[in-house]
């Protein structure tokens, strides 16, 4: 069994703001959860996408499935995380599971 991410490693906040609406010209998020218990690591990542393109990122979100808070929550490309007063846009989502298929956490890719 796969142990979850410990709460003492996920020493961030940050807001998701998901549900855009567009009017032509702007997006506007039309609901916003608070992210409590989770890690962002703020620094460039290079990745491979699953159909071999490359992605850069400028940041890697941890949501740890257990621990982080609102729990169970989902997560989608273009949702926007609003953290130390920068808006970072998710490009890529991994959800890594345990033993028994179950999400253990996902690894969230940022720009």
């Amino acid at each position: 069994m796969i142990r979850q991410i410990p709460r003492k490693r996920l020493p961030n906040q940050a807001s998701h703001k998901y549900n855009f609406t567009n009017n032509g010209e702007k997006r506007t998020a039309g609901s916003t959860h608070s992210l409590r218990y989770i890690k962002i690591d703020e620094r460039q990542v290079l990745k491979k996408s699953r159909d071999g393109k490359e992605i850069v990122g400028n940041a890697m979100m941890f949501y740890d499935y257990k621990n982080s808070l609102p729990k169970e929550l989902t997560f989608a490309k273009q949702d926007l995380i609003v953290f130390n007063g920068k808006t970072y846009e998710i490009v890529d989502i991994d959800v890594l599971r345990g033993n028994n298929n179950t999400p253990h956490h996902y690894e969230i890719m940022l720009v």
